[in-house]
């Protein structure tokens, strides 16, 4: 079924060649272009793509068996599961004594993991060691929770979602038979710019849309349910914060991809939206050949972050470890690698939040300095996230994993002290110029503290009674003279006096 926006085009389109007075040439000029004769004289060239009928994100059978979503909690966050687990668990899943150093998070703590049991929504039948819920809830089955400790108090909660079969139905043998290619203004408003262009929908681009959006379904269920569970424990976490990878298990011992000479031709009713000779897809992270884990291509349009796949047939494995019913955790599976991703989603939070003062100098100097020196308190806590997962690869990381993990981690360091540097360099300049804007403040500062000493003494001034002052110094005058005459006087009668006894001997 065609969108409104396409009908709308066809229409005006229409107009423009039945009364083209009306309308702007170059618009009459477009409307010749997609005239019924014009059209169908490119028929010829979409009789492929009409024939398809049905699609699917992979060839083959599959079933889409689960979604990891893993989430990192903080301290207060792993005390609140604690306290329900105490209040609500049976007594053989919470033993005090166990739990409580199990619990326990401390900055310099050495890690372990805890598995804390299955959630089952609406199964009644079945036995369940934590909890059963009362959710609607349309694909998900069954969750499997785990936590997982590390080192500078770091910890990772994976909850594991098995699906309905109505998940696979979602993206497997999904008929798109009224899928119609179609064109349509790139802006219905007609006074924008964009009105003038023209934008062809293809089949398979529209195919490839619908996949995406049918898992875009599945995974707002998955998170859904994902939020109910941590409110259980009174943990609020958002959409971004939530790593998501999604679990395809193929009951077959062939790998998945294949050489370009070896992949078959699709059935021309038929498509795939990840080929099997897109090799090119697979990261390459497991040295499993039977593994194949995507998080750049096939995830980039829709709300996953990775999708992993696994063929193996059921008789190939062992009784304890069979993929297909076992629910997994981050230290003995490929979901190691979500905290990765998780450490990719705050370092690049971080970098936005520090390029708001590394991009821009419009920002007050104090305002750059408190983004900047925030972002790198963050960077060392981030780095301190990286050592821990690093750390704990040797023994908490599935061995065909290790060495892909160990490579990440490098990788994710070195972009933490490149970021860094830069950032130091930054608060370097920002250092000097507050030194140079401080020495222009006091600079300015003492000419303000003169100025107005300049006029505290003219206030003073100003108080003073000039008349009585000045009568006051002038009665001050003559007394003084008068004493000045006396001490003449006085000092010539001395000197009189002196003389007298002289006289009168020369006398005789």
């Amino acid at each position: 079924m065609k969108p409104i926006k396409a009908k709308y085009t066809e229409i005006v389109l229409l107009l423009a060649r039945i009364f083209p007075w009306a309308f702007p040439k170059w618009l009459q000029f477009i409307a010749k272009g997609y005239s019924r004769k014009e059209l169908a004289s490119i028929q010829h060239l979409y009789e492929k793509e009409d024939r398809i009928e049905s699609a699917s994100l992979l060839d083959g059978n599959f079933k889409w068996k689960a979604v990891s979503v893993v989430v990192r909690v903080d301290h207060g966050e792993l005390d609140l599961i604690r306290r329900w687990l105490k209040s609500n668990a049976s007594p053989g899943d919470y033993n005090p004594e166990r739990d409580e150093a199990a619990f326990k998070n401390s900055y310099d703590s050495g890690g372990g993991y805890r598995n804390l049991g299955w959630i089952h929504f609406h199964k009644e039948d079945r036995l369940t060691s934590l909890i059963r819920m009362e959710e609607e809830t349309k694909f998900c089955d069954s969750c499997y929770v785990s936590l997982s400790k590390y080192s500078y108090g770091i910890n990772y909660l994976s909850l594991y979602f098995f699906l309905k079969d109505s998940a696979t139905k979602m993206i497997c043998d999904v008929d798109v038979s009224e899928i119609k290619r179609y064109y349509a203004f790139a802006s219905a408003n007609p006074f924008s710019q964009q009105f003038r262009a023209i934008q062809h929908h293809d089949k398979r681009n529209l195919i490839e849309e619908l996949i995406n959006e049918n898992i875009n379904r599945v995974c707002r269920d998955v998170v859904c349910m994902a939020t109910k569970v941590l409110s259980l424990w009174r943990i609020r976490k958002s959409e971004p914060e939530l790593s998501l990878i999604a679990d395809i298990y193929r009951d077959t011992n062939d790998p998945y991809f294949i050489g370009a000479e070896e992949n078959k031709t699709e059935e021309g009713n038929h498509v795939h939206v990840c080929r099997r000779d897109f090799g090119f897809f697979d990261e390459k992270l497991s040295s499993d050949a039977t593994e194949n884990f995507l998080s750049r291509h096939v995830v980039e349009k829709n709300k996953l972050d990775a999708l992993f796949i696994k063929s193996k047939s059921q008789d190939s494995f062992e009784q304890f470890d069979n993929f297909a019913k076992k629910g997994l955790a981050l230290y003995d599976s490929h979901i190691f690698i979500s905290m990765f991703i998780d450490v990719a989603k705050q370092q690049v939070d971080i970098a936005d939040y520090a390029n708001s003062a590394l991009l821009k100098n419009s920002n007050k100097v104090e305002k750059n300095y408190d983004i900047l020196f925030e972002a790198t308190n963050k960077l060392e806590s981030l780095k301190e996230n990286i050592l821990a997962i690093q750390q704990d690869i040797p023994r908490g990381c599935r061995e065909s994993y290790s060495d892909s993990a160990m490579k990440i981690a490098k990788y994710r360091l070195k972009l933490v002290d490149k970021l860094k540097a830069s950032i130091d360099r930054r608060l370097s300049g920002l250092n000097s110029e507050m030194q140079v804007q401080n020495l222009r403040f006091n600079r300015k500062y003492s000419l303000l503290v003169g100025l107005l000493i300049v006029i505290q003494i003219l206030l003073a001034a100003l108080t003073i009674d000039w008349e009585k002052w000045c009568d006051r110094l002038s009665s001050s005058i003559p007394s003084n003279e008068g004493a000045v005459l006396k001490q003449d006087a006085d000092d010539k009668d001395e000197h009189n006096k002196l003389l007298q006894p002289t006289a009168d001997a020369s006398a005789e």
